[in-house]
């Protein structure tokens, strides 16, 4: 078997040796020196680009001649570079791991299917340092969907990817929007009780807007305050728990994350939009949404003045579907809908 280029050269002593023995020849050759070198230039520069981009500076990282398959973290006068954080160095090591998921590992450039493990990457990273991890993260879970979507002529050699993880930030940006992919996601919390863990599958059972029931769906187990509103919404049924929420809702996301003003908010949709709750026998009379969604938007409007002490009126006769669905018509006429929906369903 031909294994050093001393094997190369007595093969081509031999005698009876032809063209075709050359080219054979060249061939193994390049393909020796290619399952030793494969990617190793495109991972270095890989790595520095994304080091230039995420804003450090001092070092970069270089092929290491004397060793083979490694490398080396320089200074820019090319001395080792020593003292780095705690941060720069897990940083640099999650870059070098994905180039390993990435890049090609076989001399005939074919990227091998991979099952990948990542636990904690973030531990010591400033919050734009998280962000690109989050972001090289995002990548390799797409890939990953592309395999399990089953999309042909896409890249979808990560067959399968575990993520654990401490970090609350971290977990939000690379899983927040996964949880409607229940064919191919599924989220677990870990806890530990006298030394003995438990792994706890974060499901529930599902519900359409009529409250029937449908197959199973994600929970993430990571809530922001917002997150846990809507949560509480789905679940409660008193009518003064359902009130309190959704003023809660409409406070934060119309006054606080769109700068809406609340007397606007209430205008656009009870005098702009009016003739949509009027009754359809042509009497001129209101449906009794009209005035479910008047008492909600009252609040909002009284909120945003900064005078409201507390307490507001509510009426027992209200039951919690009809304030939900009051709420539901605020979302729809200031045409956010699709937010309601995301926010009702549990994405």
């Amino acid at each position: 078997m031909i294994k050093t280029y001393f094997d190369y050269y007595k093969f081509l002593k031999t005698p009876h040796i032809n063209a075709f023995h050359f080219i054979l020849f060249f061939f193994l050759i390049i393909t020796q020196l290619s399952s030793k070198t494969i990617n190793s230039t495109d991972a270095v520069n890989n790595m520095n680009k994304i080091l230039r981009d995420s804003g450090f500076q001092g070092f970069i990282i270089k092929s290491n001649l004397a060793v083979p398959h490694t490398y080396m973290v320089v200074r820019d006068n090319d001395a080792i570079a020593t003292n780095l954080s705690e941060g720069e160095q897990n940083f640099i090591a999650f870059l070098y791991f994905y180039q390993l998921v990435l890049g090609n590992d076989s001399g005939d450039g074919n990227i091998k299917d991979k099952i990948v493990v990542i636990d904690d990457p973030v531990s010591s990273m400033d919050s734009s340092t998280l962000f690109i991890v989050g972001a090289l993260t995002r990548e390799m879970i797409e890939i990953c969907r592309n395999n399990a979507a089953s999309q042909p002529g896409i890249r979808n050699y990560i067959k399968q990817i575990f993520i654990l993880t401490h970090n609350t930030y971290y977990h939000h940006d690379i899983a927040a929007n996964m949880v409607k992919y229940w064919d191919a996601v599924a989220y677990f919390k870990i806890t530990k009780t006298d030394n003995r863990s438990t792994i706890i599958p974060c499901i529930e059972e599902s519900k359409d807007f009529n409250g029937n029931m449908l197959e199973c769906r994600n929970i993430n187990p990571v809530q922001n305050g917002y997150n846990a509103l809507w949560l509480e919404l789905r679940e409660v049924t008193s009518p003064v728990a359902v009130t309190h929420v959704i003023h809660q809702i409409l406070n934060h996301y119309f006054i606080q994350m769109c700068s809406y003003d609340g007397v606007i908010v209430r205008d656009r949709i009870l005098v702009e939009n009016k003739d949509k709750f009027l009754m359809d026998d042509g009497s001129g009379n209101y449906k009794p949404e009209f005035h479910h969604v008047r008492s909600l938007l009252s609040y909002l409007a009284v909120a945003e003045r900064g005078i409201s002490d507390g307490q507001q009126f509510i009426d027992s006769a209200i039951d919690a579907t009809s304030c939900k669905q009051a709420l539901k018509s605020i979302f729809e006429i200031m045409g956010q809908d699709q937010h309601y929906k995301m926010m009702m369903m549990g994405e």
